[in-house]
């Protein structure tokens, strides 16, 4: 069968396998049907054989999956499908790329795109010290400044610091010593201006609730900034081993607090981990653009709000 995939012979893949043949058999080198077919670009061969539950994941030698072959030979459309069928996005192949970095590689925009919006990690780095990767540098290298703009608006590191010095600082134990010394420190940490005023004057109107990926101790912080008498809901990551943008921690937000998604609105500043999340559940959403979230862009119509702020000062008035 690998013979007839590789060759795009369409009946003759067919025929074998309704005779019963395996669609992923492979030979010593692990190529399979599905990966010779992806690598030739035949396109309904491809979709014959994910029909038959062909694997989209398996690796052979170079660590190439039949994605990351599709994107490298720019066969796009075998690339898309592939994508639609659960093929795994961040798979690390040939070369410490993914299927991501490839797709930069090719210049392909269109498969960069795809990639993001199905969940691409365009954050991920491979290799290390001078050899580190990500998407946005090979496409910095092949000096497609689309791609960058769009790697860069749909990056935004939950540990720019961290993943910054794994990329400056080649040696581990190097990294351990300076990571080691820049922890962040909540205790530095001071309420926005006028923000205890505002959720005095909100709790007299509205139930208030804290989601927040945060280490342990939020009530507490809560309490010492002074916002505590007016939020009735607090849930933490750290004590409930959920997290954003997981919709079971809004979910359960919603079963708290005793109200209807329809019911409820988000304000935060992170379209990834607040906005995204809450619209997908049908609750109103509110973006305020202070912080360094403010840098990132929409990826999709599910992470624009409906309705955004240049800061804190401006919610009331549209809470009224």
């Amino acid at each position: 069968m690998i013979a007839a995939a590789k060759d795009g012979h369409l009946p003759r893949t067919k025929s074998l396998l309704e005779q019963g043949a395996n669609p992923n058999n492979h030979d010593g080198l692990s190529i399979t049907p599905l990966r010779a077919a992806s690598y030739e670009g035949h396109l309904d061969v491809v979709k014959t054989l994910l029909q038959h539950n062909a694997d989209p994941n398996i690796q052979n030698e170079s660590r190439n999956t039949p994605l990351i072959l599709a994107i490298i030979q720019g066969h796009t459309q075998v690339a898309q499908l592939l994508i639609k069928s659960r093929a795994h996005l961040d798979r690390v192949g040939d070369q410490d790329r993914t299927a991501l970095m490839w797709a930069a590689s090719r210049g392909s925009l269109d498969l960069v795109r795809m990639l993001i919006q199905r969940g691409a990690d365009v954050n991920l780095m491979t290799g290390s010290g001078l050899a580190t990767r990500t998407a946005w540098l090979v496409a910095k290298i092949k000096e497609r400044t689309d791609i960058m703009t769009l790697l860069r608006s749909a990056a935004f590191a939950s540990r720019p610091i961290a993943q910054a010095i794994e990329f400056l600082v080649p040696e581990e134990e190097d990294r351990a010593y300076v990571l080691e010394r820049l922890r962040y420190r909540k205790d530095l940490e001071r309420p926005y201006p006028g923000a205890v005023g505002l959720l005095s004057r909100l709790s007299t109107r509205y139930e208030i609730g804290v989601i927040a990926n945060q280490s342990p101790g939020t009530e507490a912080r809560l309490r010492q900034d002074g916002f505590a008498p007016y939020v009735s809901l607090c849930l933490s990551s750290a004590e409930l081993g959920l997290k954003k943008p997981d919709a079971a921690i809004f979910q359960l937000a919603l079963e708290q607090a005793g109200c209807d998604p329809h019911e409820a609105v988000m304000i935060g500043d992170r379209v990834d981990n607040d906005i995204r999340p809450a619209k997908a559940l049908g609750w109103r959403t509110m973006r305020v653009l202070q912080g360094i979230a403010k840098l990132q862009e929409p990826r999709e119509s599910l992470e624009e709000a409906d309705c955004t702020v240049e800061n804190l000062t401006q919610i009331e008035a549209l809470l009224t």
